[in-house]
């Protein structure tokens, strides 16, 4: 797999299957997408995968988000920016949409700062709504969404992704 800092981008359709396999598994099929039509992204910290960012369902000008971790750790402002950034540049979308389980307290940190706040401290996104009785067990989605503007004023402008030459 190819490394760009921590982040792992599938070479191989072994190495995709692997890391839609790992994320399938965080959510007891509550949450599905599109495995023939997603980007997944991982996170490696200590050569241990922590994290897969699967952007699926593609309409433009929008791309949806699902998030699986083991913890929280991979979270950092320079990781967020090159996750985040990447469909901006590759699939020149205007906004990612992400939806989070309620009550899944580390997701809502990440996502939207504090677990009970309705502002946007942590990676940007912005609250817009609830999907009721939206998941696969029946519990609410807290919907938020991030626009291409909103991220770089939090990150910058968007990074460029280049493939390294052999």
């Amino acid at each position: 797999m190819k490394r760009v800092r921590s982040l792992m981008f599938p070479t191989t359709m072994e190495e995709r299957e692997h890391m839609l396999a790992w994320l399938s598994a965080r959510f007891d099929d509550t949450i599905t997408f599109n495995r023939e039509l997603c980007f997944p992204i991982g996170v490696v910290r200590k050569e241990i995968l922590t994290c897969v960012f699967c952007y699926h369902d593609h309409r433009h000008p929008d791309v949806q988000l699902v998030v699986g971790s083991i913890h929280p750790c991979w979270a950092h402002r320079e990781t967020l920016a090159a996750l985040l950034g990447w469909p901006f540049f590759y699939l020149k979308v205007g906004r990612i949409t992400v939806l989070v389980e309620k009550g899944n307290r580390e997701s809502l940190r990440i996502v939207n700062g504090r677990h009970d706040s309705r502002t946007s401290v942590g990676a940007g996104f912005k609250r817009e709504g609830v999907i009721r009785k939206g998941s696969g067990n029946g519990k609410d989605l807290i919907l938020f969404g991030l626009l291409r503007e909103e991220f770089e004023a939090k990150y910058g402008p968007v990074p460029e992704f280049r493939a390294k030459a052999a």
